[in-house]
């Protein structure tokens, strides 16, 4: 076992002992096929917290959300409590990934879910949300159906429907700021190496790509190496300090793929090198 999953594993021994050693905290159970049995039997539903050790808002989340004590009582009275590290189960992760992290997971006794919400969320619009799951559980809006897949006749893609995804391709671009996306800043993998992979001498393509990879070099740990997950507020100024293995596996095969193209010296020394969580 490695020393950060070693790490990580004292952790969550740790923050449920001490759960278990406070009278008025949540007691927190474990994802199982039985929790549904049990939530039939008790008339309850099952909320899932689905969290990762080094997520800064699931650590909020834990000491204010899921302290406050008419959260307490509302989930006692009326929730079976199930927390997840997210690292742990893949197959969680992949499912609600859309939703995290922190994801909020409420589910019927059926196993069909009701409300499903992103990141931290506040002591009192939480009680408000568990009193109104209570009140209707009815699928609410945050739940909403697959979209159905459809396969098309021809393998290749139609002159039309290549131009309407350039075209989306280029609008998600920070033209002002660097990277696709416009709220958080990270360096969005699939979308550089296409612009890497497609770029000609000068091109849009190139541009994107040069001034993505540039915009990324400010998530670089100038002391201890490595790269922060992403930066809030639109910039690349703001980063969030959690240094996690894929973002820096995934930066290591970009910035050798955009060293190979252009022979840029900033992209030969930007691979990250610390430890990472």
């Amino acid at each position: 076992m490695s020393v950060a999953l070693k790490f990580q594993t004292l952790l969550l021994i740790s923050a449920s002992l001490l759960s278990a050693a406070e009278p008025n905290a949540i007691q927190w159970q474990d994802w199982s096929g039985r929790l549904f049995e049990q939530a039939a039997r008790e008339n309850k539903f099952v909320l899932l917290d689905l969290e990762a050790v080094w997520c800064h808002w699931c650590h909020v989340m834990a000491e204010t959300t899921y302290r406050d004590p008419e959260v307490v009582r509302l989930m006692e009275s009326r929730f079976i409590a199930v927390r997840v590290d997210q690292d742990a189960r893949p197959d969680l992760s992949s499912r609600y990934e859309d939703y995290g992290w922190p994801a909020t997971i409420v589910l019927g006794a059926n196993g069909k879910e009701i409300v499903m919400r992103s990141g931290y969320i506040e002591p009192h619009p939480f009680a408000a949300l568990l009193e109104a799951i209570v009140a209707d559980p009815s699928p609410g809006p945050s739940v909403r159906p697959a979209p159905k897949v459809e396969f098309g006749a021809e393998a290749r893609l139609s002159p039309e429907l290549r131009a309407r995804l350039q075209k989306e391709y280029a609008e998600q671009y920070d033209f002002q700021h660097g990277g696709w996306g416009f709220v958080q800043k990270f360096l969005e993998w699939n979308s550089a190496e296409y612009a890497i992979a497609s770029s000609k001498p000068g091109d849009r393509n190139e541009r994107m790509a040069r001034m993505a990879l540039a915009s990324q070099l400010h998530l670089i740990d100038p002391v201890w190496g490595g790269a922060y997950q992403y930066s809030t507020g639109g910039d690349w100024n703001q980063p969030h300090f959690e240094k996690i293995m894929t973002v820096q596996t995934e930066d290591l095969r970009l910035y050798a793929l955009g060293y190979a193209q252009w022979r840029d010296p900033a992209y030969f020394k930007a691979p990250p090198t610390s430890t990472v969580s």
